[in-house]
């Protein structure tokens, strides 16, 4: 065999090596905390999971009974409603900042008297949040609370595990 045709073999296994390494490291490292395009911001865990779980899967799982079911619903629903007008608000004086900010002479004090409006808005949404959390957590019995910690710990392993950590 010519050592032109030794040297081409190994450069195109050269190659292939590193396509198929590079992708597998790729795929590896795939989520890194970015989910669906945006950056995922702080714990997303068990609470999040009882405010967006289907009723049908926390039933099975933490064996809710009907009255809880129905209590987990209009907690849900009472926060989906008192939420929605908070962040509309928000985005309106996001808006108004942005407005302000393209204007060659940028007023200050109405930027900065806006954007505490925004925190301020975005700190009782925080309170709604956790008196929520606590809501929820009285509906629970200490059987229930302790099968939902296993619960996220497990998903929180799968989770892990998913990218290539063990």
């Amino acid at each position: 065999m010519s050592t032109i045709k030794r040297w081409t073999k190994v450069a195109v296994l050269f190659f292939a090596g590193a396509v198929l390494f590079g992708s597998s490291v790729a795929s590896a490292h795939r989520g890194g905390g970015w989910h669906r395009g945006k950056r995922m911001k702080g714990k997303r865990g068990c609470a999040r999971m009882l405010m967006r779980a289907p009723s049908w899967m926390l039933k099975k799982k933490l064996k809710l009974n009907d009255g809880q079911i129905t209590q987990l619903k209009i907690i849900r629903g009472n926060i989906v409603k008192s939420v929605i007008p908070t962040r509309a608000k928000i985005k309106l004086l996001r808006f108004e900042i942005r407005q302000l900010m393209d204007n060659p002479q940028v007023d200050e004090q109405k930027v900065l008297a806006l954007s505490s409006k925004i925190h301020a808005l975005r700190g009782q949404m925080k309170t709604l949040r956790i008196k929520t959390k606590l809501k929820i957590r009285k509906l629970l019995t200490a059987e229930q609370k302790s099968n939902l910690r296993k619960l996220c710990r497990r998903r929180m392993m799968r989770r892990f595990r998913r990218f290539g950590r063990q």
